[in-house]
């Protein structure tokens, strides 16, 4: 659906007359037919590298996008004038044509800017007015591929804007935070006291790279990183850290170069860290801050975080749930704290020592036997899902009553983790969806267990 919308838009609202010319829009690889009012009998491309381009039966040209980049195309008719000239602009994807469309629509307002991060365009910036922050956001709800990130204009009561280097992200004021700036920064706090997001200059010496000089900001945290995405920030090298310190709090850094190599760098640092409980509403924050720089979006499922540091893993379980029975190897998070009707999730590090192949076996094995223990079951469905290190089967047994269960094994060798949903027969697909996101949010703290 997608495609057919952005094509139904492109030939009604941006095939459209420049002067002598007609400008066509198209992606790589895209075919295009136009069927002029006269006969053509032959076609020009300045760039015929750019794109093909054939007459049929004399009435209908066809053009297929090659590669990105523009050039004049120019329709002859039988007298061998020219009959049609158009100016032919081939996109690398169809994200990117959808930049330029947006890009024309807020073309007024210089202080918005519209970028591509990875299939979705970010409009960002500041508005100068309430109409056009009015006007530009219309703009964002007539298509489902853009991401609005723009705030009102800084000075206003809306929006504060920090300059670090030639990073300038846009702070939105949202409900609960205060921000204050400085000379080298800023600080933005929930009055909970729960969330904090900080930005600042941090200077390292003469030739040192990046990639050295980032273990070193991080040195002075006592804390264990979860995941790491490195990718280039406005021309600039960056990087994305989360991580887990003493106190279970999760927490980002994004580091990025400020100045160029390889002389007195000087590096944008923005940190970010919640407790448990403001986690949802902080990360919600930072997301927009990240957005107003162009940065990639949280990779953070749905859900309250939580840390086990013995048992060396972090999970999201579902709002509105409890944990319970919390101990080296795992914990239990259960949808009513009594457990009445049961629904309930447990996560567990499995003993002994795993490998991917025959691993998986033997977990399952392991599984297996505590399932035969609770009384009459079967076997529903079973396999690898996605890949050999990940393994689910889905059972029924009776314990007094008829309980339906998923289990989820996941190989980090030489440790396996059992991830099981267990459930009421009726009401286990209605949790089954929010036991897969607290699969796929569970992460391996580093060095651990």
């Amino acid at each position: 659906m997608r495609r057919c919308h952005l094509l139904f838009f492109v030939s009604v609202g941006l095939a459209r007359a420049s002067g002598a010319q007609t400008e066509l829009l198209l992606v790589s690889g895209e075919e295009r037919e136009i069927t002029p009012t006269f006969a053509v009998t032959r076609v020009s491309l300045d760039d015929p590298g750019l794109c093909d381009a054939s007459v049929r039966d004399g009435k209908t040209v066809v053009l297929v996008a090659r590669k990105a980049g523009s050039t004049s195309l120019k329709l002859f008719d039988s007298t061998g004038e020219v009959g049609a000239e158009y100016r032919l602009q081939v996109f690398s994807r169809q994200s990117e044509l959808l930049r330029h469309d947006v890009a024309a629509l807020v073309s007024g307002a210089p202080g918005i800017e519209v970028v591509v991060i990875e299939d979705k365009v970010v409009l960002t910036g500041a508005a100068r007015s309430a109409e056009e922050l009015a006007r530009v956001k219309d703009v964002a709800r007539q298509f489902p591929e853009v991401v609005d990130r723009v705030v009102a204009a800084a000075g206003s009561a809306d929006a504060h804007v920090v300059r670090l280097g030639e990073l300038s992200p846009a702070l939105p004021t949202h409900p609960g935070w205060s921000v204050t700036n400085a000379a080298a920064g800023f600080k933005a706090e929930h009055r909970s006291g729960g969330a904090v997001v900080s930005g600042s200059l941090a200077r390292v010496g003469h030739g040192m790279l990046f990639k050295d000089a980032e273990p070193e900001l991080l040195a002075d945290r006592l804390s264990l990183v979860v995941e790491k995405q490195s990718f280039r920030l406005k021309e600039h090298e960056a990087s994305l850290v989360s991580w887990v310190d003493a106190e279970g709090r999760l927490g980002y850094r994004l580091t990025a170069t400020a100045t160029p190599y390889p002389v007195n760098l000087e590096y944008v640092v923005l940190e970010a860290a919640f407790s448990p409980a403001e986690t949802e509403n902080g990360e919600a924050y930072f997301s927009s801050v990240l957005a107003s720089l162009g940065a990639p979006r949280l990779r953070s499922p749905p859900g309250v975080p939580f840390v086990n540091r013995r048992a060396g893993f972090l999970v999201r379980y579902p709002a509105g749930w409890t944990v319970g029975g919390e101990t080296a190897e795992g914990a239990g998070f259960y949808q009513n704290p009594d457990n009445r009707p049961v629904v309930n999730a447990t996560v567990e590090r499995l003993p002994g020592s795993y490998r991917a192949g025959d691993g998986i076996a033997r977990a399952g094995g392991l599984l297996f036997e505590r399932a035969r223990s609770r009384g009459v079951f079967r076997i529903e469905a079973e396999g690898t899902a996605g890949s050999t290190e990940h393994w689910s089967r889905q059972i029924l047994f009776e314990r007094g009553r008829p309980l339906r269960q998923k289990q989820v094994v996941l190989i980090f060798e030489p440790h396996a983790f059992a991830l099981v949903l267990t459930a009421e027969p009726e009401l286990f697909r209605t949790y089954e969806t929010a036991f897969s996101a607290l699969v796929e949010s569970f992460r391996l703290l580093a060095g651990k267990p």
